[in-house]
């Protein structure tokens, strides 16, 4: 069941992040070149894309009085995340567009908030409301 499928999920992130920790001699870009950028962008920096996008947030809320540019930018920010709340909302929508999907967007957050919060309980995190059920 879902369960099952969580745990399995969270049990293979476990082990990734260890065997980066363990392999962390792999990021040196001096020793081991593009590979080291690659395995820093694929192992490490994904799991922090959500809080980049709340850094570039907040820079677009800071720098939108003073600049046009950064004023249509923060514009198509809201605009982004808006969509992305309107269809979440809209389940008849959702469903028809994303068929088997959100399934996988599912684990994935709920992957990511679990390790972002390494003591947060399963149940609590399937409670969470951008988690698509």
């Amino acid at each position: 069941g879902f369960g099952a499928e969580f745990r399995r999920k969270v049990r293979i992130v476990n082990r990734a992040w260890r065997a980066t920790l363990k392999l962390r001699g792999l990021l040196n870009p001096w020793r081991y070149g593009f590979f080291a950028i690659q395995f820093l962008s694929h192992k490490v920096l994904r799991w922090f894309v959500p809080v980049f996008l709340l850094v570039t947030l907040g820079a677009n809320l800071w720098l939108a009085p003073g600049s046009a540019f950064y004023s249509v930018t923060l514009t198509a920010q809201g605009l982004l995340y808006a969509s992305a709340l309107a269809g979440k909302q809209n389940r008849r929508l959702r469903g028809r567009l994303t068929r088997g999907k959100s399934q996988i967007s599912n684990f994935k957050s709920q992957t990511n908030l679990k390790f972002q919060i390494p003591n947060l309980p399963p149940v609590a995190v399937s409670g969470l409301q951008f988690i698509v059920p």
